[in-house]
């Protein structure tokens, strides 16, 4: 290879780049040779120097690195958005919850491998994602938008710890505007209604779900061992998930809450209904096959744990029975259960570990709204604290203030 190209043009790996400063300087033309290549976390990169052999051994180098695999060859062997999915999705598999698993696996079928999966994982930039953004908000909701590209980050993010790319494409995204949505708890009559209009098998439900707030997953696989009458306690670690026995979803599900009186007295009825029996419903934490679990069903000589799509069944009739308006669910009692306390002016950080909230911005971006700000009660409570002179009405009148 002859050093007779012109300057800018690529050549066997080569770029031949005249070094202006020093031709300036020296009053002639100064080339250079420019060795552009990718480290192994996929990012751009090159050596300069100043001679062609110099170029051309490191150039060498460079491809002998290749070829012994200490330099991934990016143009030999790309990996795909979709591939790289896949072997995610294996990771995730083995240390997720599996309901969490199959919602990954479908979104990531349904909208990010349509829109990225055949580009290479190194390859995919901000603009990429940004389009592919735009086009799950032309067909899906904002709340939908917005957990496909949290997916989408999870996805990027691993593969920047995996040194397929350098750094995460997911920077700088506009998403849509997630809509204001105000959770509506049931009102104390509401929830008397619901305990009436329920079969005299799932009152307890009711109970349970608004005097608590455990997730419906906590109620269902909530045993007897957990409860403590005398303590007045419910221990939440564990949750039904296809009739087994799993931990709950996070460190702060984890947690002990107290038992009122009136569920406490309902527990005692449902137990006189229903007398404590091993249920099959195995734990594989406790290497155990059956629990005394608090709901159960009866099938054919079998004790079966209770399906959730049929406490949901059971519920949303008698919502429709007693005329709740909009769409409650189960986990509507659970609000209840937070709106109750907060109406009684239970401290936020209380609440927040009661719930099993992740923080206490969670607790606040859902429940905020209904902590009652009467006008005038942040001066109130800064007169209160600072005080007002004697003699002064504290009502200060149109004119300026003086000292």
């Amino acid at each position: 290879m002859a050093d007779t190209w012109p300057a800018g043009e690529m050549r066997e790996g080569i770029r031949k780049v005249e070094r202006k400063r020093e031709s300036k300087r020296s009053g002639r033309t100064v080339y250079a040779y420019k060795v552009p290549y990718r480290t192994p976390a996929g990012k751009q990169t090159s050596e300069t120097w100043s001679t062609l052999k110099e170029a051309r051994a490191f150039r060498d180098q460079v491809r002998s690195q290749k070829r012994a695999g200490i330099l991934p060859d990016y143009q030999a062997g790309e990996v795909s958005v979709a591939s790289w999915s896949a072997e995610w999705l294996e990771a995730v598999k083995t240390s997720a919850r599996d309901s969490t698993y199959r919602t990954y696996r479908a979104w990531l079928n349904r909208h990010v491998i349509p829109a990225l999966g055949d580009s290479p994982v190194r390859a995919v930039t901000s603009s990429d994602v940004q389009r592919a953004v735009n086009r799950w908000a032309k067909t899906l909701s904002p709340r939908s938008v917005h957990l496909t590209y949290k997916i989408c980050c999870a996805l990027f993010g691993t593969a920047v710890e995996a040194e397929k790319r350098s750094k995460t494409p997911c920077r700088a995204i506009m998403l849509p505007e997630l809509p204001e949505s105000e959770v509506v708890p049931f009102t104390l009559a509401e929830v008397d209604a619901l305990e009436e209009a329920v079969p005299p098998d799932w009152r307890l439900l009711v109970v349970l779900g608004a005097g608590t707030g455990l997730r419906m997953g906590e109620m269902l696989g909530l045993t007897w061992d957990r409860i403590d009458f005398k303590a007045r306690t419910v221990t939440v670690d564990r949750q039904l998930q296809k009739g087994k026995l799993v931990a709950v979803k996070s460190k702060k599900s984890r947690r002990t809450v107290p038992l009122p009186a009136r569920v406490a007295l309902a527990l005692q009825a449902h137990a006189a209904r229903f007398p404590r029996r091993p249920v099959d419903a195995p734990d594989a934490a406790a290497g155990t096959s059956t629990a005394e679990l608090v709901f159960y069903r009866v099938r054919g000589g079998r004790v079966l744990p209770v399906c959730q799509s049929t406490a949901r069944d059971r519920f949303k009739a008698a919502c429709k029975a007693v005329g709740v308006q909009g769409a409650p669910k189960v986990h509507t009692l659970r609000h209840t259960f937070a709106s109750l306390l907060i109406a009684r002016n239970v401290p936020g950080k209380r609440i927040q570990a009661w719930m099993g909230h992740a923080s206490f911005s969670v607790t606040m971006d859902v429940y905020g709204h209904l902590y009652d700000d009467p006008e005038g009660a942040q001066s109130a409570a800064i007169d209160d604290a600072l005080g007002v002179p004697e003699g002064s009405s504290g009502v200060v009148g149109p004119g300026p203030l003086t000292p």
